[in-house]
Protein backbone atom coordinates (compact mmCIF):
# COMPACT_ATOMS: atom_id res chain seq x y z
CA UNK A 1 0.00 0.00 0.00
CA UNK A 2 1.05 3.40 -0.89
CA UNK A 3 2.38 5.03 2.58
CA UNK A 4 0.57 8.88 3.23
CA UNK A 5 1.01 11.54 5.56
CA UNK A 6 -1.65 13.99 6.32
CA UNK A 7 -0.92 17.19 7.52
CA UNK A 8 -3.02 20.06 8.98
CA UNK A 9 -1.67 23.50 9.45
CA UNK A 10 -2.95 26.23 10.55
CA UNK A 11 -0.55 29.22 9.61
CA UNK A 12 -1.14 32.49 11.71
CA UNK A 13 0.77 36.08 12.28
CA UNK A 14 1.93 34.68 16.01
CA UNK A 15 2.80 31.13 14.81
CA UNK A 16 2.08 28.05 13.01
CA UNK A 17 0.81 24.77 14.35
CA UNK A 18 0.24 21.45 12.58
CA UNK A 19 -0.75 17.67 12.98
CA UNK A 20 0.20 15.14 11.05
CA UNK A 21 -0.14 11.20 10.86
CA UNK A 22 2.40 8.64 9.08
CA UNK A 23 0.21 5.86 7.65
CA UNK A 24 3.64 4.23 6.97
CA UNK A 25 1.51 0.96 5.12
CA UNK A 26 -1.76 3.43 3.58
CA UNK A 27 -4.69 4.96 4.89
CA UNK A 28 -6.49 1.84 5.52
CA UNK A 29 -3.87 -0.01 7.64
CA UNK A 30 -3.57 0.40 11.23
CA UNK A 31 0.62 1.01 11.52
CA UNK A 32 0.50 5.21 11.53
CA UNK A 33 2.03 7.63 13.85
CA UNK A 34 0.60 10.93 14.76
CA UNK A 35 2.95 14.00 15.94
CA UNK A 36 2.30 17.79 16.50
CA UNK A 37 3.63 20.70 17.04
CA UNK A 38 4.32 24.43 16.38
CA UNK A 39 6.81 26.57 14.23
CA UNK A 40 7.68 30.64 13.33
CA UNK A 41 4.56 32.52 12.06
CA UNK A 42 3.80 32.36 8.16
CA UNK A 43 1.91 34.39 6.71
CA UNK A 44 0.30 34.64 2.90
CA UNK A 45 2.03 38.11 2.76
CA UNK A 46 5.38 36.80 2.58
CA UNK A 47 4.82 35.45 -0.60
CA UNK A 48 3.75 38.43 -2.38
CA UNK A 49 6.14 38.94 -5.49
CA UNK A 50 8.03 41.63 -3.98
CA UNK A 51 8.86 39.57 -1.11
CA UNK A 52 11.49 36.79 -1.11
CA UNK A 53 9.45 33.60 -0.99
CA UNK A 54 9.99 31.52 2.74
CA UNK A 55 11.34 28.65 1.03
CA UNK A 56 13.64 27.94 3.78
CA UNK A 57 11.01 28.19 6.39
CA UNK A 58 8.81 26.07 4.13
CA UNK A 59 11.06 23.36 4.11
CA UNK A 60 11.94 23.39 7.59
CA UNK A 61 8.35 23.03 8.77
CA UNK A 62 7.86 19.65 6.42
CA UNK A 63 11.00 18.61 7.75
CA UNK A 64 9.77 18.71 11.35
CA UNK A 65 6.23 16.76 10.37
CA UNK A 66 8.23 14.40 8.77
CA UNK A 67 11.07 13.81 11.89
CA UNK A 68 7.70 14.49 14.09
CA UNK A 69 5.72 11.33 12.25
CA UNK A 70 8.94 9.16 12.48
CA UNK A 71 9.47 9.22 8.60
CA UNK A 72 12.57 7.19 7.89
CA UNK A 73 14.53 9.88 5.29
CA UNK A 74 15.08 6.97 2.84
CA UNK A 75 11.27 6.39 2.66
CA UNK A 76 10.08 10.31 2.00
CA UNK A 77 10.39 10.32 -1.52
CA UNK A 78 7.70 7.43 -2.19
CA UNK A 79 5.24 9.05 0.34
CA UNK A 80 1.92 10.48 -0.69
CA UNK A 81 1.36 14.20 1.25
CA UNK A 82 -2.00 15.48 1.42
CA UNK A 83 -1.61 18.71 3.06
CA UNK A 84 -4.74 21.18 4.33
CA UNK A 85 -3.47 24.59 5.17
CA UNK A 86 -5.52 28.04 6.49
CA UNK A 87 -3.37 30.56 6.06
CA UNK A 88 -4.10 34.45 7.58
CA UNK A 89 -3.45 37.34 4.63
CA UNK A 90 -4.64 34.24 1.90
CA UNK A 91 -7.14 35.89 -0.11
CA UNK A 92 -8.70 34.93 -3.62
CA UNK A 93 -7.98 38.24 -5.40
CA UNK A 94 -4.38 37.92 -4.34
CA UNK A 95 -3.47 35.91 -6.93
CA UNK A 96 -1.03 34.59 -4.32
CA UNK A 97 -2.42 30.78 -4.01
CA UNK A 98 -0.55 29.58 -6.82
CA UNK A 99 2.70 30.87 -6.01
CA UNK A 100 2.08 29.13 -2.47
CA UNK A 101 1.40 25.95 -3.70
CA UNK A 102 4.35 25.85 -5.97
CA UNK A 103 6.91 26.91 -3.07
CA UNK A 104 5.08 23.98 -1.07
CA UNK A 105 5.48 21.76 -4.32
CA UNK A 106 9.12 22.54 -4.48
CA UNK A 107 9.47 22.34 -0.75
CA UNK A 108 8.62 18.74 -0.56
CA UNK A 109 10.79 15.46 -0.30
CA UNK A 110 7.59 12.84 -1.38
CA UNK A 111 6.77 12.10 -4.49
CA UNK A 112 3.61 13.21 -4.58
CA UNK A 113 1.92 16.70 -3.22
CA UNK A 114 -1.90 17.24 -2.98
CA UNK A 115 -2.43 20.70 -1.76
CA UNK A 116 -5.63 22.25 -0.26
CA UNK A 117 -5.16 25.95 0.67
CA UNK A 118 -7.83 28.17 2.17
CA UNK A 119 -7.76 31.97 4.41
CA UNK A 120 -7.37 31.15 7.82
CA UNK A 121 -10.97 31.92 8.63
CA UNK A 122 -12.24 29.69 6.14
CA UNK A 123 -10.39 27.62 8.35
CA UNK A 124 -11.58 28.57 11.16
CA UNK A 125 -14.82 28.09 10.14
CA UNK A 126 -14.92 24.81 8.81
CA UNK A 127 -13.09 23.70 12.37
CA UNK A 128 -16.57 25.17 13.85
CA UNK A 129 -19.61 25.07 11.37
CA UNK A 130 -21.13 23.25 8.68
CA UNK A 131 -21.29 25.35 5.63
CA UNK A 132 -24.30 27.62 6.11
CA UNK A 133 -24.92 26.33 9.51
CA UNK A 134 -24.55 29.70 11.27
CA UNK A 135 -22.14 32.54 12.13
CA UNK A 136 -18.31 32.47 13.76
CA UNK A 137 -17.72 35.44 15.66
CA UNK A 138 -13.49 35.36 16.34
CA UNK A 139 -11.31 37.17 18.52
CA UNK A 140 -7.88 36.69 19.33
CA UNK A 141 -5.33 39.42 18.41
CA UNK A 142 -7.68 41.15 16.28
CA UNK A 143 -11.50 40.41 15.40
CA UNK A 144 -13.94 39.11 12.65
CA UNK A 145 -16.88 37.57 12.17
CA UNK A 146 -17.54 35.32 9.15
CA UNK A 147 -20.26 33.16 7.66
CA UNK A 148 -19.60 30.43 4.68
CA UNK A 149 -22.51 30.08 2.79
CA UNK A 150 -23.62 26.14 1.21
CA UNK A 151 -21.48 27.19 -2.38
CA UNK A 152 -18.45 28.04 0.54
CA UNK A 153 -18.14 31.26 -0.11
CA UNK A 154 -17.16 33.11 2.95
CA UNK A 155 -18.79 36.54 3.72
CA UNK A 156 -17.18 38.66 6.34
CA UNK A 157 -17.36 41.74 8.73
CA UNK A 158 -14.41 43.51 10.48
CA UNK A 159 -10.69 41.66 10.33
CA UNK A 160 -9.57 44.99 9.07
CA UNK A 161 -6.63 45.23 11.69
CA UNK A 162 -5.58 46.68 14.84
CA UNK A 163 -4.62 49.88 12.85
CA UNK A 164 -7.63 50.69 11.78
CA UNK A 165 -10.52 48.65 13.92
CA UNK A 166 -10.46 45.45 15.82
CA UNK A 167 -12.58 46.55 18.31
CA UNK A 168 -13.28 43.87 21.08
CA UNK A 169 -10.16 42.29 19.85
CA UNK A 170 -7.03 41.60 22.24
CA UNK A 171 -5.16 44.59 21.15
CA UNK A 172 -8.27 46.89 21.40
CA UNK A 173 -8.89 45.73 24.97
CA UNK A 174 -4.79 45.95 26.05
CA UNK A 175 -4.89 49.75 24.24
CA UNK A 176 -8.02 50.93 26.35
CA UNK A 177 -6.33 49.12 29.74
CA UNK A 178 -3.13 51.72 28.91
CA UNK A 179 -5.47 54.35 27.78
CA UNK A 180 -7.35 54.96 30.61
CA UNK A 181 -4.46 54.04 32.80
CA UNK A 182 -2.64 56.82 31.05
CA UNK A 183 -5.33 59.53 30.89
CA UNK A 184 -6.27 59.36 34.93
CA UNK A 185 -2.36 59.92 35.16
CA UNK A 186 -2.35 62.90 33.27
CA UNK A 187 -5.49 64.53 35.16
CA UNK A 188 -4.61 63.99 38.65
CA UNK A 189 -0.66 63.45 38.35
CA UNK A 190 -0.44 60.19 39.44
CA UNK A 191 -0.86 56.86 38.05
CA UNK A 192 -3.69 54.78 39.42
CA UNK A 193 -2.75 51.73 41.69
CA UNK A 194 -4.62 48.59 42.33
CA UNK A 195 -4.17 45.09 41.99
CA UNK A 196 -5.46 45.43 38.64
CA UNK A 197 -2.95 48.35 37.41
CA UNK A 198 -0.13 46.86 39.75
CA UNK A 199 -0.21 44.41 37.47
CA UNK A 200 -0.04 45.82 34.39
CA UNK A 201 2.44 47.84 35.32
CA UNK A 202 4.43 44.52 36.28
CA UNK A 203 3.93 43.30 33.41
CA UNK A 204 4.93 46.63 31.50
CA UNK A 205 8.08 46.81 33.83
CA UNK A 206 7.15 50.08 35.56
CA UNK A 207 4.24 52.58 35.39
CA UNK A 208 6.22 54.95 34.31
CA UNK A 209 5.78 57.29 30.98
CA UNK A 210 9.03 56.46 29.52
CA UNK A 211 8.85 52.50 30.52
CA UNK A 212 5.39 52.28 29.22
CA UNK A 213 6.71 53.96 26.12
CA UNK A 214 9.40 51.75 25.90
CA UNK A 215 7.60 48.99 26.72
CA UNK A 216 4.48 49.17 24.00
CA UNK A 217 6.51 50.61 21.28
CA UNK A 218 9.65 48.28 20.74
CA UNK A 219 7.51 45.28 19.71
CA UNK A 220 5.01 44.38 17.90
CA UNK A 221 1.19 44.32 18.17
CA UNK A 222 0.84 41.17 20.34
CA UNK A 223 2.99 42.75 23.23
CA UNK A 224 -0.06 45.38 23.99
CA UNK A 225 -2.64 42.57 23.11
CA UNK A 226 -1.26 40.40 26.14
CA UNK A 227 -2.25 42.94 28.29
CA UNK A 228 -5.91 41.81 27.47
CA UNK A 229 -5.51 38.46 29.56
CA UNK A 230 -4.97 40.47 32.62
CA UNK A 231 -7.97 42.68 32.11
CA UNK A 232 -10.12 39.71 32.00
CA UNK A 233 -8.66 38.16 35.15
CA UNK A 234 -9.52 41.15 36.81
CA UNK A 235 -12.69 42.17 35.61
CA UNK A 236 -14.26 40.50 38.86
CA UNK A 237 -12.68 42.88 40.83
CA UNK A 238 -11.57 45.99 39.73
CA UNK A 239 -14.29 48.44 38.04
CA UNK A 240 -12.24 49.52 35.32
CA UNK A 241 -11.04 46.11 34.39
CA UNK A 242 -15.09 44.84 34.21
CA UNK A 243 -16.08 47.87 32.25
CA UNK A 244 -13.53 47.76 29.90
CA UNK A 245 -14.62 43.76 29.35
CA UNK A 246 -18.42 44.67 29.11
CA UNK A 247 -17.42 47.18 26.39
CA UNK A 248 -15.18 44.51 24.43
CA UNK A 249 -18.40 42.00 24.52
CA UNK A 250 -20.82 45.05 23.35
CA UNK A 251 -18.11 45.46 20.60
CA UNK A 252 -17.77 42.04 19.84
CA UNK A 253 -21.55 41.57 19.38
CA UNK A 254 -22.15 44.80 17.33
CA UNK A 255 -19.45 43.15 14.91
CA UNK A 256 -21.98 39.92 14.77
CA UNK A 257 -24.77 41.93 14.20
CA UNK A 258 -23.52 43.77 11.03
CA UNK A 259 -23.17 40.25 9.58
CA UNK A 260 -25.93 39.01 10.75
CA UNK A 261 -27.92 41.73 8.80
CA UNK A 262 -26.60 40.26 5.83
CA UNK A 263 -26.76 36.80 6.03
CA UNK A 264 -29.47 36.73 8.51
CA UNK A 265 -28.20 33.35 10.65
CA UNK A 266 -29.49 33.51 14.78
CA UNK A 267 -26.82 31.04 15.07
CA UNK A 268 -23.75 31.91 16.87
CA UNK A 269 -20.04 30.30 17.70
CA UNK A 270 -17.75 32.05 18.98
CA UNK A 271 -14.22 31.25 19.17
CA UNK A 272 -10.02 32.11 18.88
CA UNK A 273 -7.91 32.64 21.34
CA UNK A 274 -9.22 35.47 23.33
CA UNK A 275 -12.48 33.38 24.26
CA UNK A 276 -11.54 30.12 25.30
CA UNK A 277 -13.06 30.59 28.66
CA UNK A 278 -15.15 30.45 30.43
CA UNK A 279 -13.96 33.80 31.85
CA UNK A 280 -15.09 37.32 32.77
CA UNK A 281 -15.54 38.38 28.73
CA UNK A 282 -17.37 35.04 27.53
CA UNK A 283 -19.97 35.65 30.48
CA UNK A 284 -20.20 39.41 28.94
CA UNK A 285 -20.64 38.32 25.18
CA UNK A 286 -23.20 35.94 26.82
CA UNK A 287 -24.60 38.68 28.57
CA UNK A 288 -24.35 41.19 26.13
CA UNK A 289 -26.07 39.51 22.64
CA UNK A 290 -29.33 39.68 21.49
CA UNK A 291 -32.02 37.27 23.18
CA UNK A 292 -33.11 35.29 20.12
CA UNK A 293 -29.03 34.18 19.52
CA UNK A 294 -28.25 30.92 20.25
CA UNK A 295 -24.61 31.17 21.56
CA UNK A 296 -21.81 28.40 21.55
CA UNK A 297 -17.85 28.76 22.15
CA UNK A 298 -15.47 26.41 20.19
CA UNK A 299 -12.28 25.76 21.15
CA UNK A 300 -8.93 27.23 19.37
CA UNK A 301 -7.86 23.50 17.58
CA UNK A 302 -7.56 24.51 14.13
CA UNK A 303 -4.85 22.65 12.67
CA UNK A 304 -6.63 19.55 13.89
CA UNK A 305 -9.64 20.32 11.73
CA UNK A 306 -6.86 21.15 8.96
CA UNK A 307 -5.86 17.62 9.39
CA UNK A 308 -9.19 15.40 9.08
CA UNK A 309 -9.46 17.81 6.24
CA UNK A 310 -6.29 16.40 4.61
CA UNK A 311 -7.00 12.54 5.46
CA UNK A 312 -10.74 13.17 4.07
CA UNK A 313 -8.87 14.59 0.84
CA UNK A 314 -6.51 11.42 0.77
CA UNK A 315 -8.95 9.20 0.40
CA UNK A 316 -10.77 11.20 -2.64
CA UNK A 317 -7.39 11.80 -4.67
CA UNK A 318 -6.13 8.22 -4.21
CA UNK A 319 -6.63 6.11 -7.46
CA UNK A 320 -9.34 2.99 -7.31
CA UNK A 321 -7.79 0.05 -6.94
Amino acid sequence: MQPVVTLGIDAGSSSTRWHATWYARGLDQPARRHAEGRSEPLSALAFLPAQSAPSAQVEQLLRDVLEGCGVPPDARSDLTLSLTIGMTGLSDATGLAQRIEDVIRAAAPTRTVHVELMNDMALAYRACLAPGAGLLLYAGTGSIAVHQDASLHLHRAGGHGYRIDDAGGGFWIGRQALRRALREGDETGTMPHDAFHDALYAAMGGDDWPTIKTWAYEAGRDRIASLARLVIEHADQAPEASAITRDAARELVALAQRLRHRVGTPTWVASGGLLQGPHALTRALEEAKPADVDLSFHADAYAGAAERLAEANAHAWRPSP
